[in-house]
């Protein structure tokens, strides 16, 4: 399968080959190498972070932390209230989303920062300014997490400074809801991977994608929030959303927004629901710009009682 099927794309990988083959290489077949430390908040005695001796927070393991180093910090159930940033090629391991919380120490920051080659999974992050940034020329993996009830967005995801800085983020089988802006923003020039994950009651869109934007979205629902399920932007992008749920936002289901340049966009097999606007809005925002559409597709997809219907024509709004 490839991610990115509309065009041709140096990023011609398949999702799961991609997981198996530079996720699980790097973090497994040589694990027993990697350093390995615990956390339980109610460890007591000495605390040296072995497993027998663990840390009480997550910071003191993440002190330790060499650059590079692979380190895997595993994290008891509990309530953790801090703040961190997760070391280039560390990974943070809780114990469940449902038995594991961040919860934000100072909630006018974010909750946590994930550097280059971070993963995080286990987990719920709540209660901060943001509950994720991921930075700049960072490629990283959320797993298994549940992310809710944060100021902004529940995941921000910052913009490359050029196309050839395009790392990938991963965010599979994880629930993003009740954050106060976007469940996802995902700024310019980002390559992103969605499955299995949902995003919704988020207070803005449940998720936001700017321009020059790659997208793959599989089995994962877009619900109750209160703009859109998705906002995306044509122009430069390269935007699947395959096998997935559209349902019950206060606005569009998935708002395509296109100001000129080319884009692609596959919609298929999609059930579009019950959304008080369109289920599939496709909006023009400069005029004479018709061949922008020429590459978006959608199939075999389902609309069913959309306030004003299901697929729009092309709406011009400029």
């Amino acid at each position: 399968m490839n991610y990115f099927s509309n065009k041709k794309t140096s990023f011609g990988v398949g999702v799961f080959a991609f997981m198996a083959i530079v996720l699980a290489i790097p973090f497994l077949a040589i694990g027993d190498s990697y350093k390995e430390l615990y956390v339980d908040k109610n460890a007591s005695g000495t605390e040296n972070g072995s497993k027998n001796h663990p840390f009480k927070t997550i910071s003191q393991a993440i002190e330790q932390v060499k650059d590079n180093d692979g380190t895997k910090i595993y994290v008891a159930k509990g309530k953790y209230e801090e703040n961190i940033n997760i070391p280039e090629d560390a990974q943070i391991i809780g114990a469940g989303s449902s038995e594991t919380t961040i919860k934000a120490d100072d909630d006018d920051d974010t909750v946590v920062y994930m550097e280059h080659g971070t993963k995080l999974s286990g987990v719920t992050v709540e209660n901060g300014k943001q509950g994720i940034i991921v930075k700049k020329k960072s490629r990283a993996e959320i797993s298994n997490v549940i992310v809710q009830n944060n100021d902004k967005e529940g995941i921000l995801v910052l913009g490359a400074d050029s196309k050839d800085e395009r790392y990938e983020v991963t965010i599979s089988k994880s629930i993003i809801r009740n954050n106060e802006w976007s469940g996802l923003y995902v700024q310019e020039d980002r390559k992103i991977v969605l499955i299995k994950s949902s995003f919704s009651k988020n207070d803005g869109n449940g998720m936001a994608l700017s321009k020059s934007v790659e997208l793959w979205a599989e089995d994962s629902s877009f619900e109750e929030n209160e703009k859109s399920g998705v906002l995306a932007v044509l122009d430069n992008s390269d935007i699947s959303l395959i096998d997935c749920d559209i349902n019950e936002n206060n606005r569009e289901g998935l708002e395509l927004n296109a100001y000129g340049s080319k884009g692609y966009a596959n919609i298929d097999n999609v059930n579009f629901e019950e959304n008080n606007r369109y289920g599939f809005a496709r909006i023009s925002r400069n005029s004479g710009i018709e061949k922008a559409w020429k590459n978006v597709t959608e199939k075999n997809n389902t609309y069913k009682s959309n306030e004003f219907g299901g697929l729009s024509s092309i709406l011009k709004i400029f």
